[in-house]
């Protein structure tokens, strides 16, 4: 049976404001957010909550899957489109996004969390495939597998991750461009 059909019922007072809580948050109707719970609609689990996604944000999700877009902050585009790429290095946004990512300014956030936010950013910006960490007896190494076909990009990104984790954290890195991507060492001290 396909269709909308009409539903009236009686339930707690909790339950009542849980749903018009999640109703504000999702700027959807009652109803969206009732099929969201029964797995109805697409959405969104974060630490507990769902938020029931809506059409941009749906077809963002769409577009990020399909269309091989890659997400970057407006500053840095703006700058690149300028052509100010060193400027890039020093106002990036993943000191920002690391800390948003934990709730927790840089200096309580490990070198440990910062490389499993970096990943986590860099993989969902849509900028690299995909990104593996090993340890070594140095240290660790990062291994970027770029979707970007740019020496100047990946450079610039190697340049902006280096100076987050050696002003953060005391430790040396050191990168290498490679054709399929980038690989950063970070060297503890």
């Amino acid at each position: 049976m396909n269709g909308r059909r009409h539903l009236h019922t009686t339930i707690s007072s909790r339950a009542y404001d849980k749903l018009m809580e999640l109703k504000e948050k999702s700027g959807g109707t009652m109803s969206s957010v009732i099929e969201s719970l029964l797995g109805e609609e697409e959405v969104l689990e974060d630490e507990g909550e769902v938020y029931p996604l809506n059409e941009i944000e749906k077809f963002a999700i769409k577009a990020l899957r399909e269309l091989d877009i890659c997400l970057i902050s407006r500053e840095q585009l703006e700058l690149i489109a300028e052509g100010r790429i060193k400027e890039t290095i020093k106002t990036n946004a993943n000191e920002f996004m690391i800390e948003w990512i934990y709730g927790k300014p840089m200096e309580k956030i490990s070198l440990e969390e910062a490389i499993e936010a970096i990943k986590k950013i860099w993989i969902s910006s849509n900028i690299v495939r995909r990104v593996e960490v090993r340890d070594t007896d140095e240290g660790k190494i990062l291994f970027f597998h770029s979707k970007i076909k740019s020496k100047l990009l990946d450079e610039s990104f190697c340049k902006q991750i280096k100076l987050l984790l050696e002003s953060n954290y005391g430790v040396n890195v050191d990168y290498k461009l490679r054709t399929q991507g980038y690989l950063i060492r970070i060297l503890t001290l």
